[in-house]
């Protein structure tokens, strides 16, 4: 709306919303209240390469960088919904011969990626090691005790599951 008053009135009512207090002070859910910081930049990002300057692709990769290092299933949901209106804007852009936007979101993407390599190759690494386990189902209960991450483990770089850990953690 182009008015300082109500820009504040909206990041006030945004940042101080019910849902981001409860996540913040009743389930203690800070990654996720930390990831919802960043959204908004990263629709101003998206914002700005589709509709706005098209060079002012850095908001983007600041939003897309905060929302990574601050919660993985934030992170999967905006991915996910960043590949459909890319699919789904991608024949505009090419039709209307916005190829510089479509640059400036590759760069954007290349950048976000390179930035966020140290939380996304252990990320990957972690998941493709199918017997590292956090937690394991053991029968009504869940038992951390049971396959629980020991300290060599929370400390190691690369987890190959090939070392034999004493039964009880203490």
């Amino acid at each position: 709306f182009r008015s300082r008053g109500t820009a504040l009135a909206s990041a006030l009512a945004y940042h101080l919303c019910i849902y981001r207090l409860a996540d913040i002070y009743t389930r203690q859910a800070l990654g996720e209240a930390l990831a919802m910081c960043f959204l908004p930049l990263v629709f101003f990002g998206f914002y700005e390469i589709y509709a706005g300057e098209k060079d002012r692709w850095g908001y983007l990769v600041l939003g897309l960088t905060g929302v990574i290092s601050s919660h993985v299933l934030t992170t999967m949901m905006v991915s996910f919904l960043s590949g459909v209106f890319f699919v789904l804007l991608l024949p505009w852009l090419w039709k209307n011969h916005r190829l510089r936007r479509i640059t400036s979101l590759i760069k954007a993407g290349i950048l976000t990626a390179l930035l966020n390599l140290y939380f996304l190759i252990p990320l990957a690494d972690s998941y493709l090691h199918e017997d590292f386990n956090l937690l394991q189902d053991a029968g009504d209960i869940i038992s951390v005790n049971a396959s629980g991450v020991y300290l060599s483990q929370l400390f190691g770089i690369f987890y190959t599951g090939d070392s034999k850990a004493p039964s009880k953690a203490y």
